[in-house]
């Protein structure tokens, strides 16, 4: 069961599993003073509610998710209970950015991972991420064109500014410290500059092209 394999985790990290633990003679290495950051990362209450109930922190998975993320955690930041290993709730949203010089390019290079998705939901795995030319010539049904807007709420999209707005909403709306975000784009070029791009509108240091 999962909340057993989490508990076994737990404790094997604070070498807290006891002789009579089927997992008693492991012993995490190297020894040293301190353990890592404890985080759940989930997509659904169910997660929120293992990660409050354990102490540790959480990190609601948009980016497989675009629905129910505030009240997962909002649930999760009420019912935490303070542990070895956090005293307070810390809260982060992973989600899918991609950010260009304007909206119109930005919404361009995210054809990729509409197509990404709708092929994903449809069992059917492409070699790596389609490139934008695939996906703008791609026969589209009603329907796909309806799981592409939903799937849109896994992402933000846009300008800097754009962006920036964006993640200071999901911040505001999600009572979150961090977010991590996933750029995920056929292009390498403009992979690392969407990243870039980001990073210079929260006033971050550049990253190289």
């Amino acid at each position: 069961m999962y909340p057993e394999q989490l508990d076994d985790l737990l404790a094997y990290l604070h070498d807290s599993t006891g002789n009579q633990h089927r997992f008693g003679s492991l012993q995490a290495m190297p020894l040293v003073e301190t353990v890592p950051e404890m985080w759940l990362l989930g997509s659904s209450g169910d997660s929120a509610g293992l990660a409050a109930e354990r102490g540790v922190g959480f990190a609601f998975a948009q980016f497989i998710n675009g629905e129910g993320g505030t009240g997962a955690m909002k649930g999760y930041q009420k019912s935490f209970q303070p542990s070895q290993h956090s005293d307070q709730p810390r809260s982060l949203v992973a989600i899918f950015a991609i950010c260009a010089d304007t909206e119109e390019e930005a919404n361009r290079l995210a054809s990729s991972m509409d197509l990404s998705l709708v092929l994903l939901e449809q069992g059917m795995r492409s070699a790596g991420t389609p490139s934008v030319e695939k996906a703008l010539a791609y026969p589209y049904t009603p329907y796909d064109r309806i799981r592409i807007r939903e799937n849109r709420k896994r992402m933000v999209v846009g300008s800097p500014e754009q962006v920036k707005r964006q993640i200071e909403q999901l911040c505001k709306d999600y009572n979150a410290q961090e977010i991590m975000v996933a750029s995920i784009i056929h292009d390498f070029d403009a992979k690392m500059k969407s990243i870039r791009l980001m990073a210079e509108a929260f006033g971050l240091s550049s990253v190289q092209s």
